[in-house]
């Protein structure tokens, strides 16, 4: 009687022993499904982040492409405005000579004509003193004239020599101050576009920079995280297996 009721004892615990350990496989192999699902949820999210930053980056390079032409264009627009520019001066240079010297020689001819003038006018008086026959006080006034004719036209020289002289230099100067002027306004523009490009253009180098480092990153984080789920999940599959074997 007493081995019986060993024997039922001995029975009742095992089936309460075998029925304990297949909860707790049913209960491990349901975390490992649901953590199965959420790697795949996770792998999904990874591969769709990197298709995004792939496209942004490409998106950037082409953006970065462009710039770089534009850029290459504008230097060459401003380059061709510098030697436009320096034509220009060179012309107007060679132009401002020309016309001082021509206007010199204008100048020069007029004093020419008047001092033969003088010279025309005191040869007649001359003429019609002797026409009096006063030929002593003719040559008297001659000499005089004469005199007065060559102090006048040496003075009148060095005076027309330096008003030309200084009229030269003021218009000169004059008409440089607002060629300068001009070309500076011209030029200004052009310079500011140029630094508003180059500072567009460093902007978005940097930002390029920074979408192409941060996949590298991103990477990392997740392949770190995904390790320490892995070891995890790794611990989990041996109890799983040792309890399905036990149960067997």
């Amino acid at each position: 009687m007493s081995s019986l009721l060993k024997d039922l004892v001995e029975i009742g615990s095992n089936d309460i022993k075998q029925h304990e350990g297949s909860e707790l496989i049913e209960e491990e192999f349901t975390m490992a499904c649901l953590y199965i699902s959420k790697m795949k949820s996770e792998v999904k999210t990874m591969v769709k982040r990197s298709e995004q930053l792939e496209s942004t980056q490409a998106e950037s390079n082409k953006k970065m492409d462009d710039n770089e032409k534009e850029l290459a264009a504008c230097q060459l627009r401003i380059s061709q405005h510098e030697a436009k520019i320096k034509s220009l001066m060179a012309y107007t240079t060679v132009y401002l000579q020309s016309v001082g010297q021509k206007k010199r020689q204008l100048q020069e001819s007029v004093d020419s004509l008047n001092e033969e003038l003088v010279k025309i006018n005191a040869q007649e008086k001359v003429h019609n003193m002797k026409k009096e026959n006063d030929i002593q006080t003719a040559n008297e006034v001659k000499e005089a004239v004469d005199k007065q004719i060559q102090g006048h036209c040496e003075a009148h020289h060095k005076q027309l020599s330096s008003l030309r002289d200084e009229l030269d230099k003021e218009k000169l100067i004059t008409k440089l101050q607002d060629l300068n002027q001009e070309i500076m306004l011209e030029q200004e523009p052009l310079w500011l576009e140029h630094e508003k490009l180059k500072s567009t253009d460093q902007v978005k180098t940097r930002k390029l920079h920074k979408l192409t480092v941060m996949p590298d990153r991103t990477c990392g984080v997740e392949e770190e995280d995904d390790e320490e789920e892995y070891v995890k999940w790794n611990g989990s599959i041996p109890s799983i297996c040792h309890g399905y074997a036990k149960n067997r």
